[in-house]
């Protein structure tokens, strides 16, 4: 896998490839781990879209879904330890590390735009604060008696 893998063919959100429907099992534990691991690809997809349209209603929702299925997953893992991972079954988890990776970019983006606010509120709130606008006046506490 190359380190610049992009699950995106382009910055439109257009997935450069859907998630694959079809499971490949050898074993009970195998197929429970490609179902979830399905499901998950499935939910990354359309947090990464998400989150290139700007799209926080639907975000909430998606984050505890991809939360969900990521515990899911560790405890199917856990219980793979004897189990031999298929190759369809590395490939899957590669292109999920992937859509990982443009998740952690995008929210990445998202959460420095809001510390760039952040910063422009405190800024304009310290000068505020430092023309005495809202500082007592001496002429206010004489007419208040």
């Amino acid at each position: 896998m190359s380190s610049a893998y992009s699950p995106f063919a382009n910055r439109s959100g257009t997935p450069a490839m859907q998630p694959p429907f079809r499971i490949e099992a050898g074993s009970h534990s195998a197929s429970a781990l490609d179902e979830c691991l399905e499901r998950l690809e499935i939910v990354l997809v359309e947090e990464v879209a998400a989150l290139t349209r700007a799209s926080p209603e639907a975000l909430q929702s998606l984050n505890l879904r991809k939360s969900t299925l990521l515990l899911e997953l560790d405890r199917r893992m856990r219980d793979m330890r004897s189990t031999t991972v298929t190759a369809a079954t590395r490939n899957r988890l590669r292109r999920i590390k992937g859509y990982l990776e443009e998740n952690l970019r995008l929210l990445s983006l998202h959460l420095a735009a809001a510390n760039e606010i952040v910063a422009i509120i405190r800024q304009s709130a310290e000068r505020a604060d430092a023309d005495g606008t809202y500082s007592k006046s001496a002429s206010f506490d004489e007419w208040s008696r």
